[in-house]
């Protein structure tokens, strides 16, 4: 527990700095907004410690709802996080789709009975990613574009 409050109190005070945003991240959730499409985030990190430093980042701008471990009996890869950001939002496993750059999150798409996008620039390797055998797997944020159509 000890550690735990560390960590948090760090990484409040210097998230904001040490959190790199990928390129093409502002652009890709702004396109989104612009469409009206509901853009929510399922972490396994605390959601008190998260939205303050995506609120400062500017993410939060774009994000419909949070989802973090504290919200959640289970977290990833159970798929409790994404059946509780859909159960909020009222959107079906159809019309949901699961970004995430870990095998552990995609291994709790596929549970949830979402669609899944795998993306190579963040936690896990390609061929982690590959392993949970998402319906798709980009190397650019911006590539979503072309993998979610929107009127």
């Amino acid at each position: 527990p000890e550690a735990v409050e560390t960590y948090r109190g760090y990484y409040s005070e210097f998230g904001k700095d040490a959190v790199l945003v990928q390129e093409k991240v502002f652009d890709t959730l702004g396109y989104f907004s612009k469409t009206g499409l509901t853009q929510c985030i399922a972490t396994n990190s605390s959601r008190k410690l998260m939205e303050p430093i995506l609120r400062r980042m500017g993410i939060m701008d774009h994000i419909d709802l949070i989802i973090g471990v504290e919200d959640v009996e289970k977290p990833k890869p159970d798929p409790t996080p994404l059946e509780t950001l859909m159960e909020k939002t009222g959107k079906s496993k159809g019309e949901t789709v699961f970004v995430d750059d870990s095998s552990t999150g995609l291994a709790a798409g596929k549970k949830a009975g979402v669609h899944t996008v795998g993306i190579t620039t963040g936690v896990d390797t390609a061929e982690e990613i590959t392993s949970v055998d998402p319906e798709f797997i980009l190397t650019s944020l911006d590539q979503l574009k072309m993998v979610i159509k929107v009127d």
